[in-house]
């Protein structure tokens, strides 16, 4: 080995345990690579920055915007909505849902053909009296296999197509991707939908029900307004500054028969008040000794905190939300967004001290009491997706036809002319834009930066691989390691490696070290490059052992109640049939 594939090797081995330990994102960890990649010389300075503007990544982008246009259309909606009526065998009702995730996943991002179906999936689970938990891994694993069936499915498949365009100047096609990734979803969804669910821990539906509600009302007691304290005739606005330092909300007042729910800071407050507050113990009692209010010993029913105008609801917080890393006092939630915080559930367990204080994490489901009005907005605005199933435009004009038509015609034009799927894609969002089906702020909004500056970061990484001669290395590595092997085996080896890796990292960044080793091999043995590609692909979209994985496995995680354990229970066997299903279909297709 020379000293620069040691480097790289080293920088290599140094970002997948970055990767692993996770204690940054991903993308500071990609950058990061690039940056000692290039004070080395191993990426030249004045290409540093050239993975930013790779076709791969701008299609990224373009699709990420457009599936964002599609998830607020409606049009999915109202498919999902039609499940309802639809078969009461679990079995059944599984491989209908699963099966039009994975169709819808096939054409937008994996996260939000999840997110469209989450509300669905846990309303069919209550309708039948089961734990969301029996059915909301089939659903996010769906997700995953319906990805692998065309170009624009999930990043690993558009940027795979870069390198078959790098080494034969043509990149894949639309639908080159659909041999062998309609196999692996038709094949996976039906063992999702009558055995993989069966291996998933058996819990009932009353230990979900009411559960957040439960947690939250623990915590809530009434604060009456005695005669000449000094807070009466003036605003909330002064107690709700108290209340900041304390981590209390003030979820409602009652005046005689009146009740103000979900009260603003200019409310002004009256003799004999009661304030339903929320907090913990000692936080109230220093706002009692603060204020001079007086406490009620009284049982809260949370039914009278919602009305006509104010509601309380689920939400998962998403991968790219605001709110992530953050606290609930941290984002001033109440002041700023009216939206007030009364439990969290992270992993099925409710988080119960320092509740206002506790930094915020991606798939973590939170308990919110709001206004209806202009609900969507709020959610969309703080990245948060409703477990509910509700009427929610999200604060979108809805042009569903137009958006799918316009879509639909990039598919075609990239399908059967000449022009590149960066182009077109491209293009489809400046006509989402100009129709204003997409503002300026959504088209900024919709795209996962960290996603993008991953890719940016790690293309020029990946190419120093190539550069240097290790991924030449890594190829007769693993070709002296099967020792002869047929190329089944060689096929085999590839796509588990390749999972194993997604498993633990982005499966974007997978591709992107995979790719150039799958395409060495096929160079050093003579076999078509298209079968060793098409091994990485659906390797790095298969991520079955982890929720840490995928977003999509995470953000199934509390609402679920699913261990880290058990997603290897169902997802280890997926994995086994995908690659039985998998390497003879490439054989027969690309070889």
């Amino acid at each position: 080995m020379t000293i620069d594939q040691y480097l790289i090797t080293g920088i290599l081995l140094g970002t997948l345990l970055l990767f692993i330990w996770d204690k940054w994102r991903y993308d500071i960890v990609a950058m990061l690579a690039l940056v000692v990649a290039t004070l080395f010389g191993l990426v030249p300075q004045d290409t540093m920055f050239d993975g930013f503007g790779h076709p791969a990544v701008i299609t990224v982008a373009s699709i990420l915007v457009i599936s964002h246009a599609l998830q607020y259309s409606g049009a999915l909606e109202i498919v999902a909505n039609w499940l309802r009526r639809f078969a009461r065998h679990p079995s059944i009702q599984i491989f209908l849902l699963t099966g039009l995730v994975a169709i819808a996943s096939g054409f937008m991002n994996n996260v939000g053909a999840l997110a469209l179906f989450l509300p669905v999936t846990i309303a069919l689970a209550k309708r039948k009296k089961a734990h969301p938990g029996s059915m909301l891994m089939p659903v996010s694993f769906a997700s995953l296999l319906g990805g692998t069936i065309t170009l624009i499915g999930t990043p690993p498949n558009i940027i795979i197509s870069g390198y078959r365009e790098k080494y034969h100047h043509e990149p894949f096609a639309m639908f080159d991707f659909m041999p062998v990734g309609l196999a692996v979803t038709v094949i996976g969804v039906i063992y999702l939908s009558f055995i993989g669910w069966r291996f998933l821990p058996k819990r009932s539906a009353e230990e979900s029900e009411e559960k957040s509600l439960a947690a939250a009302s623990e915590y809530m007691t009434e604060l009456r307004i005695p005669a000449e304290n000094k807070y009466i005739n003036r605003s909330l606005f002064r107690i709700l500054k108290l209340c900041e330092g304390e981590a209390v909300n003030i979820l409602s007042i009652i005046r005689g028969q009146r009740r103000i729910l979900a009260p603003t800071q200019y409310e002004i407050l009256r003799e004999d008040d009661l304030l339903v507050v929320e907090g913990q113990p000692d936080a109230i009692q220093q706002l009692i000794d603060d204020s001079g209010l007086q406490m009620i010993d009284v049982k809260i029913d949370t039914d009278e905190l919602v009305s006509e105008d104010v509601t309380i609801i689920e939400v998962i917080v998403g991968p790219d939300s605001m709110l992530i890393g953050r606290s609930a006092s941290g984002v001033q939630l109440s002041a700023n967004h009216g939206v007030n915080l009364m439990a969290i559930s992270r992993r099925g367990q409710s988080i119960r001290q320092r509740l206002h204080r506790t930094l915020i994490r991606a798939g973590d489901v939170l308990l919110l009491q709001t206004g209806e009005d202009s609900l969507g907005e709020k959610l969309e605005f703080l990245g948060c997706l409703p477990l509910a199933t509700r009427h929610i435009a999200l604060g979108k004009v809805r042009k569903m036809w137009t958006t799918i038509a316009i879509f639909s015609i990039a598919i075609l034009i990239t399908s059967f002319t000449s022009l590149s799927s960066a182009l077109t894609f491209t293009a489809a969002v400046g006509a989402l834009v100009v129709t204003k089906i997409v503002n300026l702020r959504d088209l900024y909004n919709s795209v996962e930066w960290p996603i993008i500056v991953l890719l940016g970061a790690m293309i020029p990484v990946g190419s120093a691989l190539e550069t240097t001669g290790t991924t030449e290395l890594i190829a007769n590595g693993i070709i002296h390691f099967s020792d002869g092997a047929p190329v089944y085996v060689l096929l085999g080896i590839l796509i588990i490696i390749s999972m194993l890796l997604s498993d633990v990292i982005n499966n974007a960044a997978t591709a992107v070290i995979m790719g150039p080793i799958g395409a060495s091999i096929a160079a050093t043995l003579g076999y078509p490059l298209e079968a060793f590609l098409m091994a990485v692909c659906i390797g790095a979209s298969c991520t079955f052992l982890s929720p840490i994985g995928h977003q999509s496995n995470l953000l199934v995680m509390s609402p679920g109640g699913y261990r880290f354990s058990d997603y290897a229970r169902m997802g280890l066997l997926l994995d086994v049939i995908v690659v039985l299903v998998a390497v003879p279909v490439i054989m027969w297709w690309w070889m």
